[in-house]
């Protein structure tokens, strides 16, 4: 018999991934010369990600994935922490974003991509595991909508990082929010649906097991 995680792992384990992703996706910084400090700290969402991961990586490749690159990407969080928040993320300090910066920000961002995909792929297949259609068919929805408002927000941020005084930064600003709030709703609306659907059908698998 295949061994899920427990009905009550997926309530609590959706309800750390929304902590979690208000962490990450949250960024309120004091700004002290080239020191940057983040109230909501990046490297604790990452940390609490990775402890529902954790919990559901049991029979889930997806989630098995998603913990050790949520490991990953909290130590490079940590690290830039470390480093002064002074170069990884944000240049240094000067106007506009270094050629040495904007790269590795395109990578960071690829890592936390993929780890998104493996959240929401991960989600797919437990559904797929436990028979419940209706939550497979709406992750892997979500994950179309919250991929297109991902990219679209990536080409504005570029523009933005590149185009320093020559681009108008109140409208990509205020485009980056919007796509920003779409992503939250899309994410909130997949951890919802996953609190609800799938205990749900953990007890109907379980259910028809025991009727063999």
């Amino acid at each position: 018999m295949t061994n899920f995680a427990n009905p009550v792992n997926y309530q609590l384990a959706y309800r750390r991934f929304a902590v979690a992703y208000i962490f990450v996706i949250l960024d309120f910084n004091i700004k002290s010369g080239q020191f940057r400090f983040d109230i909501i700290p990046d490297w604790l969402g990452y940390l609490i990600m990775s402890m529902a991961a954790y919990s559901l990586r049991i029979n889930n490749k997806y989630f098995s994935r998603m913990f050790w690159l949520t490991l990953v990407l909290m130590a490079v969080k940590v690290f830039d922490i470390s480093a002064g928040s002074s170069v990884i993320f944000y240049g240094n300090g000067n106007s506009g974003v270094s050629d040495f910066t904007l790269p590795l920000v395109l990578i960071y961002g690829a890592f936390a991509l993929y780890t998104d995909y493996m959240l929401f792929r991960g989600t797919q297949y437990e559904a797929q595991m436990l028979g419940s259609e209706e939550m497979e068919n709406r992750a892997r929805r979500l994950w179309k909508i919250y991929l297109m408002l991902f990219i679209v927000a990536l080409i504005f941020a570029v523009i933005g990082a590149m185009g320093g005084n020559n681009t108008s930064a109140v409208p990509i600003f205020l485009a980056v929010l919007m796509i920003i709030i779409g992503e939250i709703s899309v994410l909130f609306r997949l951890f919802r649906y996953a609190r609800t659907l799938l205990p749900v059908a953990y007890e109907n698998k379980m259910r028809s097991q025991n009727n063999i």
